[in-house]
């Protein structure tokens, strides 16, 4: 299975996706093409995450709304879904 196939998988679910740049964006994945482009919904941005998976109470947060991200920024994705892994790189 491709990893843009495995990411499908998870189509309206609300991820985490850390990008080159040091940011995390929250949204719900809306659409992943060949070259692994993400489009993300109702989004939102964390600046100074030390950890991707859990964003703290005093992270800087920016609404952003629907996002698209280029896939050759991205870093990690992780799935919010508590019953659900991260998405290996």
């Amino acid at each position: 299975m491709s990893k843009r196939e495995e990411l499908a998988a998870y189509l309206q679910k609300t991820v985490r996706v850390q990008v080159s740049d040091g940011r995390v964006i929250e949204g719900a994945l809306q659409c992943v093409d060949k070259d692994m482009n993400l489009v993300l919904s109702q989004s939102i941005e964390y600046h100074g995450l030390s950890d991707v998976s859990s964003p703290q109470a005093t992270d800087t947060i920016r609404s952003l709304g629907a996002v698209m991200v280029p896939g050759g920024h991205i870093k990690a994705i992780v799935v919010k879904d508590p019953s659900a892994d991260s998405i290996p790189e």
